[in-house]
């Protein structure tokens, strides 16, 4: 991997904490397992547990993601490595600081509140047959170890209608309870800037006269 690869986000948060892990926890989470199994039946999108401990994915059921063979990467369809690899190049940087700073974010809530907030992004991944599909994923927190790390995080995700065009990256974080945004609001904020010059621009082509 390349020194300045964004992939290398994920070691950094990896590294981030001393896990308190254990037989007796992976035991507690298998009983959750079924009810893992049971909302991956309803859900239209992917249900994923990523073990931080681990460093790779122990649950994971998808109805349009799907492991196959690159001949130039070869890794385990259980290493978030893998999955990383069919993002769009242009929206992997981006993706991989949502998560940087995401989690950055979390590890800097105390212990009994890291579980309130939830990340939400769009980004472009390919199919087996290259084509790009517009995903939007939401991230939170599942179960923390002993001392509080985060030790595993559920993520769901699922695929945008057609219809709905590619716009860029979007990403925030939100308290679950409030539905306040806790990060990235600057750029929510330049994009509805954005578009509303866009509109304005729009508007004085048609009707000039009244935008003067």
């Amino acid at each position: 991997m390349e020194p300045n690869s964004p992939l290398n986000a994920l070691d950094q948060i990896y590294s981030y904490q001393n896990f308190e892990v254990d037989d007796a926890d992976y035991l507690e989470f298998e009983k959750k397992v079924y009810f893992l199994e049971r909302l991956a039946e309803v859900e239209n999108g992917s249900v994923i547990v990523l073990d931080l401990y681990k460093k790779k994915y122990i649950f994971i059921r998808s109805k349009h993601i799907e492991p196959f063979d690159n001949p130039l990467i070869d890794h385990d369809p259980q290493d978030p490595f893998y999955y990383s690899q069919f993002i769009h190049p242009d929206d992997l940087p981006i993706v991989m600081d949502s998560y940087k700073k995401t989690f950055n974010f979390f590890l800097n809530q105390p212990a009994e509140e890291r579980k309130n907030y939830k990340l939400i992004q769009n980004f472009r991944q390919h199919d087996k047959y290259g084509k790009y599909l517009n995903v939007i994923l939401q991230l939170v927190v599942l179960e923390l170890d002993r001392k509080g790390n985060i030790w595993l995080a559920l993520i769901l995700d699922d695929l945008l209608p057609d219809k709905i065009s590619f716009e860029g990256v979007n990403r925030r974080v939100i308290n679950i309870k409030s539905g306040k945004i806790c990060l990235f609001q600057n750029e929510l904020e330049l994009i509805k800037k954005l578009f509303c010059r866009q509109e304005k621009l729009r508007y004085s082509v048609w009707f000039p006269r009244f935008c003067k």
